[in-house]
């Protein structure tokens, strides 16, 4: 019976003191590098907005840049991956900004 699909590919992974260890695949490394690259973060101090909240915002103040991607974290900070680095470069040097009175911190 022939096989349907991609082949599993498996690095075996080094025995360091009878542990093993994992090994960390430098080209995933860089791509992964490369694509946090276009990102920034986006905190506020004292107010937790939601997704919408922070949806709603960039739309109204970021309009010049193509919709980034929002991300939370559940520590209270959102991560947001733009298509370029030229929408991030034009974000970053667009502010000060504010919500509800409130400064947002990139």
């Amino acid at each position: 019976m022939k096989a349907k699909g991609k082949t599993l590919q498996y690095v075996e992974p080094i025995i360091v003191d009878g542990e093993k260890v994992a090994q960390i695949q430098l080209k995933e490394v860089e791509e992964d590098t490369q694509k946090w690259k276009q990102s920034i973060v986006l905190y506020m101090m004292g107010y937790e907005p939601t997704i919408r909240a922070i949806d709603k915002f960039i739309i109204y103040n970021w309009n010049f840049a193509t919709k980034p991607k929002i991300y939370y974290h559940n520590e209270g900070y959102f991560l947001v991956l733009f298509d370029n680095m030229e929408d991030k470069e034009a974000v970053m040097y667009s502010g000060p900004h504010t919500i509800n009175s409130r400064p947002v911190i990139i």
